[in-house]
């Protein structure tokens, strides 16, 4: 068996306000379980400021992505699926980073 590498992919966007709700509803019930149905992506968490973003510039939105390995990133089943839809011009502060495990994960 080889050996899986862990990463964790995060994603921060901002959205319009009177998008949020649409957006969310779309995120949560189209785009999250598309990109869950792609080879090596295994979880995913998404999370809403409640401090600090509100005027700071800073994303509201952020979603953790756990993967096998950095690898998932790179599918083609993964490029039919990535980006915001139509949502796309409206998307302000997007940033996408991919972390890789650095500790083992202690499981005793």
């Amino acid at each position: 068996m080889s050996k899986v590498n862990p990463v964790l992919f995060v994603v921060t966007a901002n959205v319009p306000p009177q998008m949020e709700d649409e957006f969310n509803e779309w995120y949560n019930h189209t785009h999250v379980p598309e990109v869950l149905g792609c080879p090596g992506w295994l979880s995913a968490r998404r999370f809403k400021a409640v401090e600090g973003a509100a005027g700071s510039g800073a994303p509201k939105y952020l979603a953790l992505y756990e993967l096998e390995d950095a690898s998932a990133t790179e599918t083609e089943e993964l490029g039919r699926v990535r980006g915001w839809g139509k949502f796309t011009p409206h998307i302000t502060d997007h940033i996408k980073r991919v972390y890789q495990q650095i500790y083992p994960i202690i499981t005793e």
